[in-house]
């Protein structure tokens, strides 16, 4: 049981991953800027924690650029 649990929880943070990657390429496609985290989490109805940890791992993966600490990514 154990490890089902384990597939189902990164199969879920996959699809969160993907929903996470989507929701920012429409938001800026909208809006011509990347969205707050705050946003995400909001567009998504997730927390402020995995909407931020998804942000990350993206950055962490090339999938968006951040131009500095202090603003938001960017897509690349």
């Amino acid at each position: 049981m154990g490890k089902y649990n384990t597939e189902r929880k990164h199969k879920e943070g996959q699809e969160m991953y993907k929903a996470v990657y989507h929701f920012i390429l429409k938001y800026y496609r909208k809006h011509r800027y990347m969205p707050s985290t705050r946003n995400i989490a909001d567009g998504l109805d997730i927390s402020m924690a995995t909407a931020r940890k998804h942000f990350n791992l993206l950055l962490d993966n090339g999938l968006l650029v951040s131009e500095d600490q202090q603003s938001r990514g960017r897509i690349d």
